[in-house]
This record gives C-alpha cells, sequence and structure tokens, in this order.
C-alpha cells in the first residue's frame, strides 16, 4: 500500500495543498476498490459489454457500452468514467487463420510517475472540456469543474505481451471465417454476471432444458400410491429423481437473478456431478471418469466456457449412463400393410420376469381387460390369424401402469401371457408382431421387457 493511499492527518492550521485533497481521492478509492475485490470470490470481469458487430467487417471494434472490474477492484464504465476509442486491427492480425484475442489494458496506479497525461501510457487523462456543476446542496453559484478519465486502452496479444505496468482482461475473442470477422462462439470472458454476454447464458439455458428434461420423464416414474412397494429399481429413479428436483429451481434461480456471478452456479452443477456419480462406477465424486480423459475441470474464472462445457458434457453422460431400470424396451415398426414388427435379437436369449405392451396415441385408446381388439403373435403366424379372425397371446390391460415404467396419459399397458404355446415360437423367431385393425394412425407401440436377467 503506498502512502499516498493512506488516511491523512487533519489537524487545524495545516495549509492545504491539492495534495491533500488528491490523498483523499486516492484513500476512499483504495477502500472501496480493496471492498469488492474482497466482496466475493472472482469479482473481476465484465458486467455489460455492448458493440457494434457491423464494423468488424472492416476489421474495426467499436464499443458502445462497457462495465467492467479489474482485477486492481478499479470499475470501468463507457461512456461514463473511461474513454474507450474504437480499435482498428487489421494490421496488428498477422495470422488471419489464427484467433485473434483483444484485451482491455489499464496502466496501474504509481506515485513516482506522472498518472494525468495525455499519452497512452498514462492511467488517466484530463477531460478536454471543463463540465458547468450547479451546486446541488444549496443555491450557490455555477462553477466550472475538471474532471478525470480512465484512459483504457484495446490491446492484441502480441501489444499485451509488448507493455508492461498494466492489468488487463480478455474482452472478445475474433475469428476470420469465410471473409468476414465473427466473435468466436465458443470464448468467454471472465464475467462478473451472466447475462454479461450471450454465450455463457446459451449454454446454461440449454443444459437446464436438457437437466429438466430428463426431470421430466423421470416424473412419470412416480406411484406415490404404491410407495410402501418401492424396489430397488424405484429406489434409483427416485433418488435420481430427487437430485434433480434438489438442484433444477435453484439453478433457475440464479439463471434469472441480474447480477449473477458464474462461481456459485458452477459449484451447484458441480455438486450435482458429485450426486449422479453415486449411481455410476465409472464416474468418481469430484467428476473424474475411469479410462477417459472426460473430466471435470477446475473452475477457471478466465476460461468459463470450457468449465462450464466440461461440466455439461460430464452431466449429461451421466445420465445417459444411468441404468435406471432392469428394462429391455422393444420399438416395434410398421410394415405398410400396418402390422407392427418387433425384432427381439437385442435381447440375446435373455428371458424377462414379464413381458408389457405399451400402447402410446393421442387418440382415445382401449381400456377393456381383453385384448379384443388387436392381436399379437409371432411374425410368422401373425397373417394366419388375421386371415383367419383367430386370437393370438392373450394380453391383459393394467391399470394403473405396473411401477417400473412411465406412466403417461396417452398410453396404456397389458401384460402378455408367457404360457401362450405361441410364446415358444416367439423365443425361436426372435420376432413379435402386433396387429389392430382400427389402430390410430399415430399408434406407437413397444413390448417392455421387466427385469431382463
Amino acid at each position: 500500500m503506498y502512502p499516498e493511499l493512506q488516511q491523512i492527518y487533519w489537524y487545524s492550521g495545516v495549509y492545504l495543498q491539492p495534495q491533500h485533497l488528491q490523498s483523499v481521492d486516492l484513500h476512499h478509492h483504495y477502500m472501496l476498490s480493496r471492498h469488492r475485490q474482497l466482496a466475493q470470490p472472482w469479482n473481476v470481469g465484465l458486467i455489460e459489454l455492448v458493440f457494434n458487430p457491423e464494423t468488424l467487417v472492416d476489421f474495426t471494434l467499436k464499443i458502445e457500452h462497457l462495465k467492467a472490474l479489474l482485477p486492481s477492484g478499479d470499475y470501468l464504465e463507457f461512456p461514463g468514467n473511461c474513454s474507450l476509442q474504437p480499435r482498428q486491427f487489421r494490421q496488428a492480425w498477422k495470422q488471419l487463420e489464427k484467433p485473434l484475442t483483444l484485451w482491455l489494458a489499464l496502466r496501474r496506479f504509481d506515485p513516482g510517475h506522472v498518472n494525468v497525461g495525455d499519452s497512452p501510457n498514462s492511467r488517466w487523462f484530463k477531460a478536454p472540456e471543463e463540465g458547468v456543476m450547479k451546486d446541488v446542496y444549496f443555491d450557490g453559484p455555477e462553477c466550472s469543474v475538471s474532471r478525470i478519465l480512465y484512459n483504457v486502452q484495446i490491446l492484441t496479444d502480441s501489444e499485451k505481451e509488448a507493455v508492461v505496468d498494466c492489468e488487463f482482461i480478455p474482452l472478445l475473442r475474433l475469428r476470420y471465417d469465410t471473409d468476414r470477422v465473427i466473435p468466436d462462439a465458443s470464448f468467454c470472458p471472465p464475467l462478473v454476471s451472466l447475462g454479461s454476454t450471450p454465450v455463457l447464458k446459451n449454454l446454461l439455458d440449454g443444459l437446464y432444458a436438457e437437466l429438466a428434461n430428463r426431470a421430466y420423464k423421470l416424473e412419470e416414474y412416480k406411484r406415490p400410491e404404491q410407495s410402501n412397494t418401492a424396489q430397488r429399481g424405484d429406489m434409483t429413479q427416485l433418488l435420481v429423481m430427487r437430485s434433480l428436483n434438489r438442484v433444477l429451481p435453484l439453478l433457475h434461480h440464479y439463471c434469472r437473478t441480474p447480477g449473477m456471478h458464474p462461481w456459485p452456479v458452477y459449484g451447484l452443477l458441480a455438486q450435482l456431478i458429485g450426486e449422479l456419480s453415486s449411481f455410476s462406477d465409472r464416474c468418481s465424486f469430484n467428476g473424474e471418469w475411469a479410462g477417459e480423459t472426460m473430466r471435470l475441470l477446475p473452475y477457471d474464472h478466465y476460461d468459463l466456457y470450457a468449465c462450464f462445457a466440461s461440466a455439461k458434457t460430464l452431466l449429461l453422460s451421466l445420465l445417459n449412463n444411468l441404468a435406471l431400470e432392469d428394462n429391455v424396451w422393444i420399438t416395434f415398426v410398421p410394415t405398410s400393410q400396418r402390422i407392427f414388427i418387433g425384432d427381439l435379437s437385442s435381447l440375446g436369449g435373455q428371458q424377462g420376469d414379464s413381458v408389457l405392451l405399451r400402447l402410446r396415441s393421442e387418440q382415445q385408446l382401449p381400456g377393456t381387460t381383453e385384448s379384443s381388439g388387436f392381436k399379437v403373435a409371432p411374425g410368422s403366424a401373425i397373417g394366419k390369424l388375421i386371415q383367419h379372425a383367430l386370437p393370438g397371446i392373450a394380453a391383459t390391460a393394467l391399470n394403473p401402469a405396473p411401477r417400473g415404467v412411465p406412466q403417461s396419459k396417452n398410453a396404456v399397458y397389458y401384460q402378455l401371457n408367457q404360457q401362450d404355446e405361441l410364446w415358444k415360437k416367439i423365443d425361436q423367431e426372435q420376432s413379435l408382431a402386433f396387429y389392430w385393425d382400427d389402430a390410430p394412425d399415430d399408434l406407437q407401440v413397444q413390448a417392455v421387457f421387466m427385469g431382463v436377467s
């Protein structure tokens, strides 16, 4: 801490000099900067950035609005307390095939040198015009007041390496693609607020949508009326759903909060990864994936996109690899004669404890206890059953849907009789056929082999 930043000892009869008032300003500025630095972890970066993308075609960056906190705690606002000239970078971008990073730079305060001047190396410069200020406390006369502004520069990587005694924050990374200069969609500068740039906000919105979609699907497995008969598979579904339901409201709250810092949001995602790793034998609590390079990156305030992208990739991988049920689902494919065929070869000869038939349609589905409206049989026998109006394998409607399968208002379940003589032929052919003369146009047919082992 420089002596010039310390408090002044005031006493009666002191001969007031400009240094006294300068020191008062510097002391209050120092205390406020320290408060900003210590207010929260990583309290540095952009708060708002608005630039004209049309000027990039001429290799020119023209910033219209900027709010930022520097590592020193200095607060920059343009227009406001700083000057920020348009930056022409055509000559500075030597290799167009490589991205170009632009940096905000400000000279550090140094009491051993002149800090207010007209050169690019000065920290402040005097505003070209003196503003007239009213007496805002009383009804006194107006007077002219000179102001100083931060002398902020926009530098490239090579220029940044050549200067000394400055502090920097990355502002923007540009790419040259199809004869145009465009912002790099995978670059996110350090942020104080999630909404400062759309890159991180869009990534989080997409992740929230993915997680919410999984949570809605898991809700189809809820059976409050059957909670006393829960099985192991049901408990896994319930615990995964609880983890998602615990995190999603808070994540939604964070994403909607103005000025929300990314650091606690990343901690929330890391917590969810730790919880979901309980259901995977390949991922540890800290996001390390066994036998692969995929892992959760440590929080890096200067590379936010990379660490948040790693969290998204890991979360989706964990959810995709969760074994929520010991069931195998076979989706039937309709033929031109509207006979639905299911290929059972993926079962590999394994048997299920029971076999369910799931019919789904936006139209009204039958709710009878017998399969009088449709036929289920081996693929080789379905044609003969249709021709001679013979019944197929007996199917009994299940209401409500049993545990272990999703419940939907547009779907009904039937249990197929595996003791039927026709079932032996199904095991041999590894093919299951379904026919319904009055089938809705949007009918979807699936067979669920429960508890395959």
